[in-house]
């Protein structure tokens, strides 16, 4: 047993120890990632003395907190290295990163849901899309009589897109009253996060367009109230989902009126959670009248 011990030492000794490492920035997994780091510097370095635990904690917790905020998908990078000769053990840099939004590739379907979400419009009627993707729903609506105007800002969109800033931006505006119906079919999937935003995005629809029109929107929906964890994961991952209760209070005070609720099952093959860990979702196309 010592010269397996003796061994051990000399290995540890000698590594030279490069790595990157990283972990979703998600503030419920704090505790997660506090292990995750200390287990690579015992394993390659020294053991933890005293309140050092503790204290990357405290260090740690504002930098996940304000990366989780940022955006979905932010991750917390681990650089570890050798320090500087003759200091032994390891060295840990903390930075993060968001990565950029991306629109989902609903290929044919978002064509077809497209035409579906205009039904009952009169044609030539004026269409705003929020969140067009590749553009070719809207290309499709067009071709149809419908004037259709494009918001996408999410990866590089199609070449037929009218507006390139962020529609959840506080400054961005639709005209008053200027259209007969509003669509955004995945911005939940993207770039929702939580009913707030759901809310905000909403009330600017509800200023574009006129009354008596409609707004048609792609939500995920479930029965279960989510625990506190799992819906930071969800977040994490740009992914809205809500209950019927979360949708009350978003349209609390707003002039909507439901008309109505119809599953939409390909969406949900876009939720990456394991289904083991996800609860019962139905990602479903809501469609309502502004009053």
């Amino acid at each position: 047993m010592g010269a397996g011990v003796w061994l051990g030492q000399v290995w540890r000794s000698h590594i030279s120890l490069h790595a990157t490492i990283a972990l979703p920035s998600i503030p419920s997994q704090l505790d997660a990632i506090v292990e995750k780091v200390a287990g690579l510097v015992e394993s390659f370095g020294q053991p933890f003395e005293g309140n050092e635990r503790e204290e990357l904690a405290a260090s740690l917790q504002p930098l996940i907190t304000q990366a989780f905020a940022t955006g979905p998908r932010a991750m917390l990078r681990i650089e570890i290295h050798p320090p500087s000769p003759p200091a032994l053990g390891v060295t840990c840099g903390f930075t993060t990163t968001v990565e950029p939004l991306l629109y989902p590739d609903w290929g044919e379907e978002r064509r077809v849901l497209m035409v579906d979400a205009v039904q009952g419009l009169r044609g030539g009627s004026r269409i705003v899309e929020v969140g067009a993707g590749d553009g070719e729903g809207a290309i499709a609506l067009r071709s149809q009589g419908y004037t259709v105007e494009t918001w996408e800002w999410r990866g590089d969109g199609g070449v037929d897109i009218n507006h390139r800033q962020n529609f959840l931006d506080p400054l961005a505006r639709l005209d008053p009253a200027a259209f007969e119906g509003a669509i955004a079919l995945d911005l939940a999937l993207t770039s929702l996060r939580d009913p707030q935003t759901l809310r905000l995005l909403l009330a600017k629809l509800c200023d574009g367009v006129v009354s008596g029109g409609q707004i048609y929107l792609g939500l995920g929906f479930t029965s279960e109230e989510l625990a506190p964890e799992l819906r930071e994961w969800w977040q994490w991952l740009g992914l809205l989902v809500v209950t019927e209760t979360d949708l009350a209070a978003a349209t609390r005070g707003l002039p909507l009126a439901t008309m109505t609720i119809t599953p939409i099952p390909a969406g949900t093959r876009f939720f990456a959670l394991p289904e083991a860990i996800a609860p019962s979702v139905v990602y479903s196309a809501v469609a309502w009248r502004r009053c």
